[in-house]
Protein backbone atom coordinates (compact mmCIF):
# COMPACT_ATOMS: atom_id res chain seq x y z
CA UNK A 1 0.00 0.00 0.00
CA UNK A 2 2.83 2.35 0.98
CA UNK A 3 4.59 1.49 -2.25
CA UNK A 4 1.48 2.41 -4.27
CA UNK A 5 1.19 5.74 -2.42
CA UNK A 6 4.77 6.74 -3.27
CA UNK A 7 4.31 5.71 -6.85
CA UNK A 8 1.23 7.94 -7.24
CA UNK A 9 3.00 10.79 -5.45
CA UNK A 10 5.97 10.56 -7.80
CA UNK A 11 3.68 10.58 -10.81
CA UNK A 12 1.83 13.65 -9.49
CA UNK A 13 5.11 15.49 -8.92
CA UNK A 14 6.43 14.53 -12.33
CA UNK A 15 3.15 15.60 -13.93
CA UNK A 16 3.23 18.94 -12.13
CA UNK A 17 6.80 19.50 -13.20
CA UNK A 18 5.92 18.56 -16.76
CA UNK A 19 2.83 20.79 -16.93
CA UNK A 20 4.65 23.60 -15.22
CA UNK A 21 7.54 23.19 -17.60
CA UNK A 22 5.16 23.22 -20.54
CA UNK A 23 3.37 26.38 -19.44
CA UNK A 24 6.67 27.91 -18.39
CA UNK A 25 8.07 27.27 -21.82
CA UNK A 26 4.90 28.54 -23.46
CA UNK A 27 4.15 31.60 -21.37
CA UNK A 28 7.58 32.65 -20.11
CA UNK A 29 9.49 32.24 -23.38
CA UNK A 30 11.61 35.23 -24.27
CA UNK A 31 11.44 35.44 -28.08
CA UNK A 32 9.33 38.18 -29.64
CA UNK A 33 7.20 37.87 -32.80
CA UNK A 34 8.76 37.64 -36.23
CA UNK A 35 7.83 40.67 -38.40
CA UNK A 36 8.12 41.51 -42.10
CA UNK A 37 6.89 44.62 -43.95
CA UNK A 38 5.51 43.37 -47.27
CA UNK A 39 4.23 46.69 -48.63
CA UNK A 40 4.90 49.43 -49.55
CA UNK A 41 8.27 49.04 -51.20
CA UNK A 42 9.56 52.60 -51.10
CA UNK A 43 6.75 55.17 -51.06
CA UNK A 44 3.73 56.34 -49.10
CA UNK A 45 1.23 58.46 -51.02
CA UNK A 46 -2.25 59.87 -50.65
CA UNK A 47 -3.62 56.36 -50.91
CA UNK A 48 -1.26 53.60 -49.82
CA UNK A 49 -1.63 50.25 -48.12
CA UNK A 50 0.81 49.03 -45.49
CA UNK A 51 0.92 45.24 -45.26
CA UNK A 52 2.77 43.43 -42.45
CA UNK A 53 3.31 39.73 -41.86
CA UNK A 54 3.56 38.71 -38.18
CA UNK A 55 4.32 35.25 -36.76
CA UNK A 56 4.77 33.78 -33.28
CA UNK A 57 4.59 29.99 -33.16
CA UNK A 58 4.93 29.70 -29.36
CA UNK A 59 2.61 31.90 -27.29
CA UNK A 60 0.95 33.51 -30.32
CA UNK A 61 0.28 37.15 -31.16
CA UNK A 62 -1.19 39.66 -28.70
CA UNK A 63 -1.23 42.81 -30.88
CA UNK A 64 0.37 44.65 -33.82
CA UNK A 65 0.66 48.41 -34.18
CA UNK A 66 1.73 50.67 -37.04
CA UNK A 67 3.54 53.95 -36.45
CA UNK A 68 4.57 56.51 -39.07
CA UNK A 69 7.24 59.00 -38.11
CA UNK A 70 8.58 62.00 -40.00
CA UNK A 71 10.94 64.19 -38.01
CA UNK A 72 9.20 65.05 -34.75
CA UNK A 73 5.78 64.08 -36.08
CA UNK A 74 4.69 60.62 -34.97
CA UNK A 75 1.30 59.08 -35.76
CA UNK A 76 0.13 55.81 -34.22
CA UNK A 77 -2.49 54.02 -36.30
CA UNK A 78 -5.11 51.56 -35.17
CA UNK A 79 -3.72 48.70 -33.11
CA UNK A 80 -4.66 45.21 -34.26
CA UNK A 81 -5.39 43.25 -31.06
CA UNK A 82 -6.13 39.52 -30.74
CA UNK A 83 -8.29 38.07 -28.00
CA UNK A 84 -6.62 35.77 -25.48
CA UNK A 85 -9.31 33.47 -24.15
CA UNK A 86 -7.25 31.47 -21.62
CA UNK A 87 -4.00 32.84 -20.20
CA UNK A 88 -2.47 29.38 -20.03
CA UNK A 89 -3.01 28.73 -23.74
CA UNK A 90 -1.68 31.99 -25.09
CA UNK A 91 -3.10 33.49 -28.28
CA UNK A 92 -4.77 31.29 -30.90
CA UNK A 93 -3.38 33.60 -33.62
CA UNK A 94 0.05 32.24 -34.47
CA UNK A 95 0.46 33.94 -37.85
CA UNK A 96 -1.40 36.73 -39.63
CA UNK A 97 -1.18 39.48 -42.23
CA UNK A 98 -2.20 42.91 -40.98
CA UNK A 99 -3.17 45.75 -43.35
CA UNK A 100 -3.67 49.49 -42.91
CA UNK A 101 -4.95 51.95 -45.55
CA UNK A 102 -2.84 55.08 -45.15
CA UNK A 103 -3.55 58.55 -46.51
CA UNK A 104 -0.33 60.41 -45.71
CA UNK A 105 -1.81 63.79 -46.66
CA UNK A 106 -4.85 63.37 -44.42
CA UNK A 107 -2.56 62.38 -41.55
CA UNK A 108 -0.73 65.68 -41.93
CA UNK A 109 2.55 64.49 -43.41
CA UNK A 110 4.56 66.36 -46.07
CA UNK A 111 6.66 65.23 -49.00
CA UNK A 112 9.99 63.86 -47.81
CA UNK A 113 11.72 61.06 -45.93
CA UNK A 114 9.88 59.13 -43.21
CA UNK A 115 9.86 55.82 -41.36
CA UNK A 116 7.35 53.03 -41.04
CA UNK A 117 7.61 51.42 -37.60
CA UNK A 118 5.81 48.20 -36.70
CA UNK A 119 5.49 47.07 -33.08
CA UNK A 120 4.15 43.68 -32.00
CA UNK A 121 3.71 41.90 -28.65
CA UNK A 122 3.31 38.18 -28.19
CA UNK A 123 0.99 36.52 -25.67
CA UNK A 124 3.65 35.43 -23.21
CA UNK A 125 3.63 36.60 -19.57
CA UNK A 126 6.94 38.38 -19.87
CA UNK A 127 7.44 42.15 -19.91
CA UNK A 128 5.10 43.02 -17.04
CA UNK A 129 2.54 40.59 -18.50
CA UNK A 130 2.47 42.56 -21.78
CA UNK A 131 4.46 39.98 -23.71
CA UNK A 132 7.71 40.12 -25.62
CA UNK A 133 8.02 43.16 -27.88
CA UNK A 134 9.38 43.10 -31.44
CA UNK A 135 10.00 46.16 -33.59
CA UNK A 136 10.84 46.62 -37.25
CA UNK A 137 11.52 49.84 -39.17
CA UNK A 138 11.56 50.76 -42.84
CA UNK A 139 12.64 53.99 -44.49
CA UNK A 140 10.14 55.33 -47.04
CA UNK A 141 9.56 58.48 -49.06
CA UNK A 142 6.29 60.30 -48.57
CA UNK A 143 4.94 61.67 -51.86
CA UNK A 144 1.44 63.16 -51.77
CA UNK A 145 1.67 65.19 -55.00
CA UNK A 146 0.03 63.66 -58.13
CA UNK A 147 2.12 63.58 -61.30
CA UNK A 148 1.73 66.46 -63.75
CA UNK A 149 0.68 65.60 -67.31
CA UNK A 150 1.31 67.93 -70.24
CA UNK A 151 -0.02 67.33 -73.75
CA UNK A 152 2.47 67.19 -76.64
CA UNK A 153 0.31 66.20 -79.62
CA UNK A 154 -2.22 68.75 -80.86
CA UNK A 155 -5.01 67.41 -83.08
CA UNK A 156 -7.13 64.43 -82.01
CA UNK A 157 -10.03 63.58 -84.31
CA UNK A 158 -11.08 59.98 -83.76
CA UNK A 159 -13.85 58.14 -85.52
CA UNK A 160 -16.08 55.65 -83.72
CA UNK A 161 -14.55 52.25 -84.45
CA UNK A 162 -11.30 53.96 -85.37
CA UNK A 163 -7.84 54.60 -83.95
CA UNK A 164 -6.02 57.61 -82.54
CA UNK A 165 -2.68 58.49 -81.00
CA UNK A 166 -1.82 60.86 -78.17
CA UNK A 167 1.67 61.96 -77.10
CA UNK A 168 2.11 63.42 -73.62
CA UNK A 169 4.78 64.12 -71.03
CA UNK A 170 4.82 63.25 -67.31
CA UNK A 171 7.04 65.21 -64.91
CA UNK A 172 8.17 62.21 -62.84
CA UNK A 173 8.69 58.47 -62.99
CA UNK A 174 5.42 56.57 -63.13
CA UNK A 175 4.47 52.95 -62.67
CA UNK A 176 1.47 53.30 -64.96
CA UNK A 177 0.17 55.74 -67.56
CA UNK A 178 -1.92 55.65 -70.69
CA UNK A 179 -5.26 56.52 -72.27
CA UNK A 180 -8.59 55.61 -70.72
CA UNK A 181 -11.50 55.35 -73.18
CA UNK A 182 -14.63 54.73 -71.15
CA UNK A 183 -13.50 51.84 -68.99
CA UNK A 184 -10.96 50.47 -71.50
CA UNK A 185 -7.31 51.21 -70.70
CA UNK A 186 -4.63 51.55 -73.42
CA UNK A 187 -0.94 51.34 -72.59
CA UNK A 188 1.65 53.65 -74.18
CA UNK A 189 4.99 52.91 -75.74
CA UNK A 190 8.09 54.67 -74.41
CA UNK A 191 9.45 57.32 -76.78
CA UNK A 192 12.96 56.96 -75.30
CA UNK A 193 12.68 60.62 -74.33
CA UNK A 194 12.63 61.62 -70.70
CA UNK A 195 9.07 61.43 -69.41
CA UNK A 196 7.47 61.35 -72.86
CA UNK A 197 5.03 58.67 -74.02
CA UNK A 198 2.89 57.99 -77.06
CA UNK A 199 -0.26 55.91 -76.81
CA UNK A 200 -2.26 54.31 -79.59
CA UNK A 201 -5.91 53.91 -78.62
CA UNK A 202 -9.30 53.08 -80.10
CA UNK A 203 -12.98 53.96 -79.77
CA UNK A 204 -14.75 50.56 -79.62
CA UNK A 205 -17.35 50.56 -82.36
CA UNK A 206 -20.05 48.98 -80.19
CA UNK A 207 -19.37 51.08 -77.08
CA UNK A 208 -22.28 53.01 -75.65
CA UNK A 209 -22.18 56.78 -76.13
CA UNK A 210 -21.79 57.24 -72.37
CA UNK A 211 -18.68 55.04 -72.45
CA UNK A 212 -16.61 57.03 -74.97
CA UNK A 213 -15.00 59.69 -72.77
CA UNK A 214 -11.21 59.93 -73.22
CA UNK A 215 -8.65 60.81 -70.55
CA UNK A 216 -4.90 60.63 -70.03
CA UNK A 217 -4.05 59.03 -66.70
CA UNK A 218 -0.77 58.60 -64.83
CA UNK A 219 0.03 56.91 -61.52
CA UNK A 220 3.34 57.74 -59.84
CA UNK A 221 5.52 55.44 -57.77
CA UNK A 222 3.68 56.44 -54.58
CA UNK A 223 0.28 55.55 -56.05
CA UNK A 224 -0.89 59.14 -56.63
CA UNK A 225 -3.13 59.29 -59.72
CA UNK A 226 -3.67 62.16 -62.12
CA UNK A 227 -6.53 62.05 -64.65
CA UNK A 228 -6.46 64.73 -67.30
CA UNK A 229 -8.82 65.52 -70.11
CA UNK A 230 -7.83 67.06 -73.44
CA UNK A 231 -9.57 68.39 -76.52
CA UNK A 232 -10.74 65.81 -79.05
CA UNK A 233 -13.48 65.25 -81.60
CA UNK A 234 -15.31 61.94 -81.91
CA UNK A 235 -16.49 61.50 -85.49
CA UNK A 236 -19.53 59.36 -86.40
CA UNK A 237 -19.43 55.98 -88.09
CA UNK A 238 -22.48 54.26 -89.55
CA UNK A 239 -21.97 50.55 -90.20
CA UNK A 240 -23.66 48.98 -93.18
CA UNK A 241 -26.68 46.75 -92.57
CA UNK A 242 -26.26 43.48 -94.47
CA UNK A 243 -28.69 40.65 -95.23
CA UNK A 244 -27.16 37.18 -95.48
CA UNK A 245 -29.11 34.18 -96.74
CA UNK A 246 -28.26 30.81 -95.17
CA UNK A 247 -28.91 27.97 -97.61
CA UNK A 248 -29.19 24.24 -97.04
CA UNK A 249 -26.20 23.82 -99.33
CA UNK A 250 -24.08 26.03 -97.08
CA UNK A 251 -25.25 24.12 -94.00
CA UNK A 252 -24.46 20.73 -95.58
CA UNK A 253 -21.04 21.97 -96.69
CA UNK A 254 -19.85 23.70 -93.50
CA UNK A 255 -21.74 22.47 -90.45
CA UNK A 256 -20.73 18.77 -90.30
CA UNK A 257 -17.14 19.89 -89.65
CA UNK A 258 -18.22 22.09 -86.74
CA UNK A 259 -20.62 19.45 -85.41
CA UNK A 260 -17.70 17.05 -85.24
CA UNK A 261 -15.50 19.63 -83.47
CA UNK A 262 -18.32 20.28 -80.99
CA UNK A 263 -18.76 16.51 -80.52
CA UNK A 264 -22.46 16.72 -81.34
CA UNK A 265 -24.52 13.67 -82.36
CA UNK A 266 -24.51 12.98 -86.13
CA UNK A 267 -28.26 13.63 -86.37
CA UNK A 268 -28.03 17.13 -84.80
CA UNK A 269 -30.00 19.69 -86.82
CA UNK A 270 -27.50 21.59 -88.99
CA UNK A 271 -29.30 24.90 -88.51
CA UNK A 272 -28.91 24.55 -84.72
CA UNK A 273 -25.22 23.83 -85.28
CA UNK A 274 -24.94 27.06 -87.27
CA UNK A 275 -26.65 29.08 -84.53
CA UNK A 276 -24.29 27.63 -81.92
CA UNK A 277 -21.27 28.39 -84.09
CA UNK A 278 -22.44 31.90 -85.02
CA UNK A 279 -22.98 32.85 -81.37
CA UNK A 280 -21.16 30.82 -78.72
CA UNK A 281 -18.23 29.74 -80.91
CA UNK A 282 -17.89 33.20 -82.50
CA UNK A 283 -17.60 34.78 -79.04
CA UNK A 284 -15.05 32.20 -77.93
CA UNK A 285 -13.00 32.61 -81.12
CA UNK A 286 -13.06 36.41 -80.90
CA UNK A 287 -11.85 36.20 -77.32
CA UNK A 288 -9.06 33.82 -78.35
CA UNK A 289 -7.99 35.99 -81.31
CA UNK A 290 -7.95 39.19 -79.27
CA UNK A 291 -5.96 37.52 -76.48
CA UNK A 292 -2.94 37.54 -78.83
CA UNK A 293 -3.36 41.26 -79.50
CA UNK A 294 -3.27 42.98 -76.09
CA UNK A 295 0.39 43.68 -75.38
CA UNK A 296 2.47 46.72 -76.29
CA UNK A 297 5.77 45.04 -77.11
CA UNK A 298 7.58 48.22 -78.12
CA UNK A 299 7.43 51.20 -80.47
CA UNK A 300 5.99 50.92 -84.01
CA UNK A 301 7.82 48.73 -86.48
CA UNK A 302 5.43 49.43 -89.35
CA UNK A 303 6.45 51.79 -92.15
CA UNK A 304 3.95 53.85 -94.11
CA UNK A 305 0.49 52.68 -95.02
CA UNK A 306 -0.68 49.09 -94.75
CA UNK A 307 -1.24 47.13 -97.96
CA UNK A 308 -4.36 45.07 -98.59
CA UNK A 309 -4.66 41.88 -100.62
CA UNK A 310 -3.60 42.92 -104.16
CA UNK A 311 -6.20 43.10 -106.94
CA UNK A 312 -9.00 42.23 -104.53
CA UNK A 313 -12.63 43.29 -104.34
CA UNK A 314 -14.23 44.18 -101.02
CA UNK A 315 -17.02 41.74 -100.18
CA UNK A 316 -17.84 42.91 -96.65
CA UNK A 317 -16.88 45.88 -94.52
CA UNK A 318 -15.88 46.62 -90.95
CA UNK A 319 -18.64 46.37 -88.32
CA UNK A 320 -21.27 45.42 -90.89
CA UNK A 321 -24.47 44.60 -89.03
CA UNK A 322 -25.30 41.18 -90.40
CA UNK A 323 -28.82 39.79 -90.33
CA UNK A 324 -29.04 36.09 -91.17
CA UNK A 325 -32.09 34.65 -92.93
CA UNK A 326 -33.10 31.05 -93.46
CA UNK A 327 -36.05 30.32 -95.77
CA UNK A 328 -37.13 33.95 -95.56
CA UNK A 329 -37.07 34.18 -91.77
CA UNK A 330 -34.49 36.11 -89.76
CA UNK A 331 -32.70 33.66 -87.46
CA UNK A 332 -29.65 35.49 -86.12
CA UNK A 333 -27.55 38.66 -86.03
CA UNK A 334 -23.81 39.36 -85.69
CA UNK A 335 -21.20 42.00 -86.44
CA UNK A 336 -18.41 41.56 -88.98
CA UNK A 337 -15.21 42.90 -87.41
CA UNK A 338 -12.94 43.17 -90.44
CA UNK A 339 -12.75 43.40 -94.23
CA UNK A 340 -13.57 40.52 -96.56
CA UNK A 341 -11.36 40.72 -99.65
CA UNK A 342 -11.69 38.36 -102.61
CA UNK A 343 -9.20 37.82 -105.40
CA UNK A 344 -8.32 34.71 -107.37
CA UNK A 345 -8.62 31.26 -105.80
CA UNK A 346 -5.73 30.46 -103.42
CA UNK A 347 -4.32 33.96 -103.89
CA UNK A 348 -0.99 34.65 -102.13
CA UNK A 349 -1.54 36.80 -99.03
CA UNK A 350 1.13 39.40 -98.24
CA UNK A 351 1.89 40.84 -94.81
CA UNK A 352 0.27 44.28 -94.72
CA UNK A 353 3.33 45.77 -93.05
CA UNK A 354 6.50 44.95 -91.11
CA UNK A 355 5.75 42.85 -88.04
CA UNK A 356 6.27 39.70 -86.01
CA UNK A 357 4.13 36.56 -86.15
CA UNK A 358 2.43 35.94 -82.79
CA UNK A 359 -0.04 33.27 -83.95
CA UNK A 360 -0.32 30.90 -86.89
CA UNK A 361 -2.94 28.15 -86.74
CA UNK A 362 -6.62 27.26 -86.64
CA UNK A 363 -9.07 29.65 -84.95
CA UNK A 364 -12.50 28.08 -85.33
CA UNK A 365 -14.82 30.24 -87.43
CA UNK A 366 -11.79 32.14 -88.72
CA UNK A 367 -10.15 28.97 -89.99
CA UNK A 368 -6.40 29.05 -90.56
CA UNK A 369 -5.23 32.42 -89.25
CA UNK A 370 -2.03 34.44 -88.97
CA UNK A 371 -1.68 37.34 -86.51
CA UNK A 372 1.10 39.93 -86.81
CA UNK A 373 2.34 42.33 -84.12
CA UNK A 374 3.37 45.70 -85.61
CA UNK A 375 4.44 47.33 -82.33
CA UNK A 376 2.73 50.09 -80.31
CA UNK A 377 -0.17 47.70 -79.60
CA UNK A 378 -1.26 47.43 -83.26
CA UNK A 379 -1.97 43.98 -84.75
CA UNK A 380 -3.33 42.61 -88.02
CA UNK A 381 -4.99 39.23 -88.58
CA UNK A 382 -5.43 37.21 -91.79
CA UNK A 383 -8.12 34.51 -91.75
CA UNK A 384 -9.73 31.73 -93.85
CA UNK A 385 -6.29 30.81 -95.17
CA UNK A 386 -5.42 27.45 -96.65
CA UNK A 387 -1.65 27.18 -96.62
CA UNK A 388 0.29 29.10 -93.93
CA UNK A 389 3.94 29.83 -94.71
CA UNK A 390 5.07 31.42 -91.42
CA UNK A 391 5.42 30.31 -87.80
CA UNK A 392 5.16 32.22 -84.50
CA UNK A 393 8.30 34.24 -83.83
CA UNK A 394 9.04 34.95 -87.51
CA UNK A 395 9.75 38.57 -88.35
CA UNK A 396 8.25 39.50 -91.70
CA UNK A 397 8.68 42.41 -94.06
CA UNK A 398 5.87 44.32 -95.71
CA UNK A 399 4.68 42.28 -98.69
CA UNK A 400 6.17 38.96 -97.53
CA UNK A 401 3.84 36.07 -98.35
CA UNK A 402 2.39 34.57 -95.17
CA UNK A 403 -0.20 32.20 -96.69
CA UNK A 404 -2.88 31.72 -99.33
CA UNK A 405 -6.61 32.42 -99.37
CA UNK A 406 -9.06 29.55 -99.01
CA UNK A 407 -12.41 28.65 -97.43
CA UNK A 408 -11.36 27.39 -93.99
CA UNK A 409 -13.53 28.20 -90.99
CA UNK A 410 -16.97 29.65 -91.62
CA UNK A 411 -16.11 31.06 -95.05
CA UNK A 412 -18.72 30.46 -97.75
CA UNK A 413 -16.21 31.11 -100.53
CA UNK A 414 -12.49 31.68 -101.15
CA UNK A 415 -11.50 35.04 -99.62
CA UNK A 416 -9.36 36.78 -97.00
CA UNK A 417 -10.82 38.14 -93.77
CA UNK A 418 -8.46 41.00 -92.82
CA UNK A 419 -8.72 42.68 -89.41
CA UNK A 420 -6.82 45.35 -87.49
CA UNK A 421 -6.69 45.37 -83.69
CA UNK A 422 -5.44 47.94 -81.17
CA UNK A 423 -4.65 46.40 -77.79
CA UNK A 424 -7.49 43.89 -77.95
CA UNK A 425 -10.05 46.16 -79.67
CA UNK A 426 -11.10 45.64 -83.30
CA UNK A 427 -10.64 48.84 -85.33
CA UNK A 428 -11.48 49.90 -88.87
CA UNK A 429 -8.81 48.58 -91.28
CA UNK A 430 -9.73 51.22 -93.89
CA UNK A 431 -7.90 53.87 -91.85
CA UNK A 432 -4.65 51.88 -91.82
CA UNK A 433 -4.85 51.34 -95.58
CA UNK A 434 -4.92 55.13 -96.09
CA UNK A 435 -1.49 56.80 -96.27
CA UNK A 436 -2.88 60.29 -95.68
CA UNK A 437 -4.87 59.18 -92.63
CA UNK A 438 -1.77 57.59 -91.09
CA UNK A 439 0.26 60.74 -91.74
CA UNK A 440 -2.36 63.14 -90.35
CA UNK A 441 -3.66 61.15 -87.37
CA UNK A 442 -0.72 58.98 -86.30
CA UNK A 443 2.64 60.21 -87.53
CA UNK A 444 1.97 63.92 -86.83
CA UNK A 445 1.04 63.06 -83.24
CA UNK A 446 4.18 61.11 -82.46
Amino acid sequence: MKRLFYTVLILIVLGAVGVGGYFGTLLLEGTGPELKIIAPENYLGKSSRVVVMARDKKSGLRNIQLVIQQGDKRVELEKKAFQIVNWWQGSPVKETTAEWDVNAKRLGFKNGDAQIIVLAHDASLRGELKGNLSEIKKAVTIDITPPRISLVSEVHNVRIGGSGLVTYRVNEDVKKSGILVGDTFFKPFDRDREGQYSCLFAIPVLAEKSNRSIFIIAEDMAGNVQKRGFFYDILPFRPKRDRIRITDGFLRKKMPEFAQLLELPPDTDLLQVFLTVNNKIRQENNKALLSYCKEVTGPPVWKGRFKALPNAAKRAGFADERHYYYKGKEIDQAYHMGLDLASIKNAPVPAANFGKVVFAGDLGIYGNTVILDHGAGLYTSYSHLGAITVTPGDEVKKGAIIGRTDTTGLAGGDHLHFATIVQGVFVNPIEWLDEKWIRDHIEKNM
